[in-house]
Order: C-alpha cells, then sequence, then structure tokens
C-alpha cells in the first residue's frame, strides 16, 4: 500500500507542529497545574515554599461551565432522502436510533462531560472515530488536547482537519506488547528488562488514507545501543476516505485559549498573599524573642531561648528579654478580595457557583438576570459548538459503520429519550444517507432554565405544550405523554363526576362501595371499577320483575329492600312508585289538549 507520508515525514511534522504550538500547549500545562490544585507558591526571600491556601475558583468555575453545557443531551434528527416515500421514512427513523444507540453504547453524554471541560478550559475538545471490532458499531474516542497536533488550516472555524497527529505517552512494556515485532529494534532486551516502565512518546498520524504509529525512541537506547531514533510500529489503511478526527475550538481570534487564561497571575498572586498573610499571623501568635544586655553587662542565657509554646523559662543574666510580635500588613485582606474579585470577573464565575449569593441583589428575579447574563452565552457558544461537531462525528460513524461493518446485521435495545426500543438494520440496507443533524433545544439553557424558559413560552401561547414534549430531555416520547396526560384529565373528571353522584344520592351507597372494592380488594383501575359495577348494575336491574320485586326473590326479603338508598333510587327501589318522566307528561299534556277539543266542538 503506498504511504501518503513517510516516516520521516510525520517526525518532522510533529516537530514542526510542537515547536508552532508549544505556547498554547504550556499554556494548557499552567491550566491542568491549577485545576488539580498542584500548584506550589515560591516565597524566594523567605526560603521556603507554601502551598496554596485560596478558593480554588479556577476549578469551581470549569466544573460548573462544564456541568450546565452538558446538563441534558442534544436532539438528533436523521431527516429522509424523500420525505414522500415511506420506505425512505422508515429508513431515516431506523438511522437515528441506530445512531442514538451508538451514543448509548459509547457513553457519549457522559463524555460530553468532560470535552465540556476540555473545550472551555483548553480552548479544544478533539475527538477521534475508530471501528469497534467487537461490537461491530464505531467508537468514541475524546484525545488529551495537550497531545494533539492538527495540521494548520486558514478556516479558524474548520472542525475537520486534513491530517492530525496525537503525541501519547505509553510505557516501553506496553508498546513491546502491543507491537512486538516493530518494537524489537527500540532497545535491546536487557534494556526492556530495566527500563520496562520508561515512558516513551509514540505518534498516531492519521489521515484521509492512512493510520500511522510512530514510536520516538528514548535518547538513552540512542546513544548505549545505536538504536534509531524513531520506529514504525503500524500501517492501518483507512477506509472512510476522510480523516476520522474531529477538533472543535472556542471562537476566539486566532489561536485556541481556554475562558480562563486571563486568572493564572491573578490567581498566583492571589495564593502568594494569602501564604505571606498567614506566615505573618503565625509569628504574631508566636513573637520574636530579643535579649538586650544593660549597660556595662553582657547578657546570655542561662537557660534558654525557648519558644513561648513550649512552657519553659527563660533564664537570663546581665539583660533583658523582649518579646516583639510582627503585626500583618494593614491593606493585605483588602488586595486578597481584591483578587478574587478580579479573577471573578476574568473568569464569569459568579459567587453564586459556591453556594453564595452578592450582598448587592435583593430579588430572585435579579440574581436570575445576573446569572443568565454572565453563563448563557458562553454556553449558548458551547453547545452550538458541540452540536456542530456531533454532525461531524454523526458522519465519520456512518461512514465507518458502512465502510467496516457493511454486511453485518445488527440488534439492540435502546434506551435513549424519543427512540425507545428494538432497533434492527444493516448499515448497507438501511443506511441510505449519511446527512445527520445535531441541535440543542434551546442553547445556552441548562436543564431548570430550560424547564422554566418552556414553561413561560407555553404560559404566553407562544409554544404549544407538544413543543414542549418534543424539546425537553426529560420526556422520553412525546406521544405517550400526551396520552397519559389525557388519561389523567380523564380520570380525573370521572372521579369528580363518581364523588357528586355519590354525594347527591345518584349513585346509591352500595355501588360506591362495590367501586371502592373493585379498585382497593381487586387493584382495578377506576375506569374498570365503575365499569364492572355499572355491569353488576344492569343485571341487577334486569332482574325486577314487573310487580317491582326482584326475580326469584320475595318482595319482604332483605334483597328487595332499597337499604341505605332512598326509595326510587337505584333499581333496589323494587316496588317504589318512579316519578313520571318529562315524555309522560308531555303525552298526558297533549291528552289534555285532545279532549278539550273534543267538548268544545260537540
Amino acid at each position: 500500500m503506498a504511504h501518503t507520508r513517510t516516516v520521516e515525514q510525520i517526525v518532522a511534522l510533529y516537530h514542526a507542529r510542537r515547536t508552532a504550538r508549544d505556547p498554547v500547549v504550556r499554556r494548557m500545562e499552567e491550566i491542568r497545574t491549577r485545576y488539580q490544585d498542584e500548584i506550589i507558591v515560591p516565597l524566594p526571600e523567605m526560603d521556603r515554599q507554601e502551598r496554596t491556601a485560596v478558593a480554588n475558583l479556577l476549578q469551581q468555575g470549569l466544573d460548573h461551565y462544564g456541568r450546565r453545557i452538558a446538563s441534558y443531551p442534544p436532539n438528533l434528527d436523521c431527516p429522509p432522502t424523500d420525505s414522500r416515500k415511506e420506505t425512505a421514512r422508515k429508513r431515516a427513523d431506523i438511522r437515528r436510533r441506530a445512531t442514538l444507540g451508538w451514543w448509548e453504547s459509547n457513553r457519549v453524554m457522559m463524555k460530553l462531560r468532560r470535552r465540556s471541560r476540555h473545550l472551555v478550559g483548553y480552548g479544544v475538545s478533539p475527538v477521534v472515530i475508530r471501528p469497534n471490532w467487537e461490537l461491530g458499531i464505531p467508537r468514541w474516542e475524546p484525545r488529551d488536547p495537550l497531545g494533539c497536533y492538527p495540521a494548520p488550516t486558514t478556516d479558524p472555524d474548520d472542525l475537520t482537519p486534513t491530517d492530525v497527529i496525537f503525541a501519547l505517552k505509553k510505557p516501553l512494556k506496553e508498546i513491546r506488547a502491543m507491537w512486538p515485532q516493530a518494537a524489537a529494534g527500540l532497545c535491546t532486551d536487557d534494556d526492556h528488562a530495566q527500563y520496562g516502565d520508561r515512558m516513551l512518546t509514540v505518534l498516531e498520524f492519521e489521515d484521509p488514507e492512512q493510520r500511522t504509529f510512530v514510536c520516538l525512541n528514548d535518547p538513552q537506547f540512542v546513544n548505549n545501543n545505536g538504536t534509531p531514533h524513531h520506529v514504525l510500529l503500524d500501517t492501518v489503511e483507512n477506509r472512510t476516505g476522510i480523516c476520522n478526527a474531529v477538533v472543535p475550538a472556542r471562537i476566539t481570534l486566532d489561536r485556541p485559549t481556554g475562558q480562563f487564561d486571563g486568572m493564572l497571575g491573578m490567581m498566583d498572586m492571589q495564593a502568594k498573599m494569602m501564604s505571606l498573610e498567614v506566615i505573618a499571623v503565625q509569628r504574631s501568635i508566636f513573637p520574636d524573642t530579643y535579649l538586650l544586655s544593660r549597660p556595662n553587662e553582657e547578657a546570655k542565657f542561662i537557660s534558654g531561648p525557648h519558644a513561648g509554646y513550649t512552657g519553659n523559662v527563660n533564664i537570663v543574666e546581665g539583660g533583658d528579654v523582649i518579646d516583639k510580635s510582627p503585626a500583618p500588613g494593614f491593606m493585605t485582606p483588602q488586595i486578597i478580595d481584591r483578587l478574587e474579585r478580579a479573577q471573578r470577573q476574568q473568569g464569569g464565575i459568579s459567587a453564586e457557583m459556591g453556594g453564595e449569593s452578592a450582598s448587592n441583589i435583593r430579588t430572585g428575579r435579579r440574581g436570575d438576570n445576573i446569572m443568565s447574563n454572565l453563563v448563557d452565552f458562553p454556553v449558548q457558544e458551547a453547545q452550538e459548538m458541540l452540536a456542530a461537531s456531533l454532525e461531524e462525528e454523526n458522519l465519520r460513524a456512518t461512514l465507518i459503520a458502512r465502510r467496516y461493518f457493511g454486511a453485518r446485521p445488527q440488534s439492540f435495545h435502546v434506551q435513549w429519550a424519543g427512540a425507545k426500543g428494538q432497533v434492527d438494520y444493516t448499515p448497507d440496507k438501511d443506511f441510505d444517507s449519511n446527512y445527520t443533524s445535531v441541535s440543542y433545544a434551546q442553547a445556552g439553557y441548562d436543564v431548570q432554565n430550560l424547564t422554566v424558559g418552556a414553561s413561560q413560552m407555553v404560559g404566553t401561547g407562544l409554544m404549544s405544550k407538544e413543543s414542549v414534549r418534543r424539546m425537553h430531555p426529560w420526556i422520553a416520547d412525546a406521544d405517550l405523554e400526551g396520552d397519559l396526560i389525557t388519561s389523567e384529565g380523564v380520570e380525573a373528571a370521572l372521579l369528580q363526576g363518581f364523588q357528586q353522584g355519590l354525594a347527591t344520592g345518584t349513585v346509591p351507597p352500595a355501588d360506591g362501595a362495590r367501586v371502592q372494592e373493585l379498585v382497593t380488594d381487586d387493584n382495578l383501575s377506576l375506569f374498570k371499577a365503575i365499569l364492572q359495577a355499572q355491569k353488576e348494575a344492569q343485571e341487577r336491574q334486569a332482574s325486577v320483575t314487573a310487580e317491582g320485586a326482584p326475580d326469584a326473590v320475595d318482595p319482604m326479603a332483605p334483597e328487595a329492600q332499597p337499604g341505605l338508598a332512598a326509595p326510587g333510587a337505584g333499581a333496589e327501589a323494587g316496588a317504589a312508585v318512579q316519578p313520571s318522566g318529562p315524555s309522560l307528561n308531555n303525552l298526558a299534556g297533549m291528552l289534555q289538549d285532545l279532549r278539550s277539543t273534543s267538548q268544545g266542538a260537540a
């Protein structure tokens, strides 16, 4: 197979891109160090080092924005190739459910939470789509932005580089286990036994034609044994015909930058000021001891000097012991507070993110406005960027399914909202298009604000409840939810009418008790219980004879009596005289009119 890039070309590209990207990578490393609380505050003038003793606002803000961005899943739409054909619509539904099945199998929502943190903190969030040979589906692999070197492009908003190099750190023993023949030339067997845990750099080069692995050898092995500087580990054909890496980035001026890059200097200064203040407070608790000589005497300690917290007594002669407590700078707390406020303004980190509230906010509405102005637009931008990235990722996933597993039937159960159930597909047969559309219901909203905003739109008449049900991530099946809401409304009206009938005496108490018995003891729904009681009452009414007594029942028997029901109510009334209805009254009036007419004629 002809290689588009030789090993030497790949190594040369890596070194060139690494040099050009070095400022960006160093800034990412600083963000990672502070996020993980690994920073040490150097105090050279005091010949000591201190751990940071201030709130990690960078970590707080990064986690908060990451959670908001990925708080609910995006919507996926696979339009049919021809909306007029039933076959095309059916295949589009299969493609959509299959793609959601891929997302679920790859735990895309969990990976989006990590990728959203990469996007906010580092400014980029690379991912690679690979074949999953075990399951026969595409596999999503988020990559570390610090080791991602995409090909430069003139379009800063281009998510799909023509090629990309990923630099991975792997131990020597793992490299030899994965590529035993190719990795044999990296070092001797003695070096492998001694330095098996030595970390080496493995370059993974990806372009539309190939996927190449190159290992950069350790300089020690090169100098000691004369082994090559780099070794080709493996080359794999890329059947999709496009680079399978997608690298979304924050919208900036020219190069990727994170949202919290401007906080680094202020965070270090605040930590340093806090360390110095703590040291000053410690020294004020345990004051410095001075021994002053008296005139014409030489002061000296007979016992001591002892620190105050030891409890020992200092014994001196020829002088006096004086304690002096240094006072911390009176402006230090104000400077620390100013630095914290500047960090919050620079990084967009509201006090509410830490469970606090600003003292000048008097109403909940004002607090919501401040949080909305601060958070909504960055979240909207990140969600739209991730949605665009997912569209490109779905394209590569579909190509992998068709080119690698095209004739392999697949069947699995999908639990994704809006597509629950069994999905059966064969890529070559059912995937008649590679296009998918990914969008967030309301970009810029988290799941809580989405619910509030959608409810307000329904209340003002700008949106229907059906539209809200279809866009909300908590509703798995909009059609089923609509049926359940209708059923609950009918059930509530039925229960209210039945209760009113019992209260007014229209429904005999015995029938009400029978319905309750069917609901509680027989575990029937209210609908079925009323229907069953209705059927029993009709059968009982049909057994009444012309004389008004139940058939085959003595008129004086208890079963023939009305019981709790009032006479004339229900079938149990028996011989009670029924009141005349409207039809009988009308007939009586007509006969009276005819009689009056005939008498007048006579």
